[in-house]
């Protein structure tokens, strides 16, 4: 049981050192975006201006520095997994934004 117990140990301790090996990779904050309907047309250019010149720009830089990371370190999985997930969070980020573009554009032909 000990014996387990150390093995458990062990092994959280690598997950969580692994982290700590991409630490210098900043992971930037997606964009807070609407639902629903967005207010004017500066509104939405002013969305789609962040998402383009500070969102992913920052993104590609942390997803280069995880990429890397993997070069670097042993934890490649964990890295990697880090790596999937900037990518998820950009795709979902620009779905988001371009239904918040439909949306306006559905409102502003009525």
């Amino acid at each position: 049981m000990k014996k387990n117990f150390v093995l458990t140990g062990i092994c959280l301790a690598t997950l969580i050192a692994t982290p700590a090996l991409a630490a210098k990779c900043v992971k930037p904050e997606a964009p807070v975006l609407p639902d629903a309907y967005i207010s004017g047309s500066e509104q939405l250019i002013d969305m789609v201006e962040k998402f383009r010149n500070e969102f992913q720009p920052a993104n590609e830089a942390y997803k280069k520095c995880l990429l890397d990371s993997i070069s670097t370190y042993a934890h490649k999985s964990a890295i990697e997994t880090k790596l999937a997930f900037a990518n998820a969070t950009e795709v979902k980020a620009a779905k988001k934004l371009n239904a918040a573009i439909r949306e306006f554009n559905e409102q502003s032909e009525s």
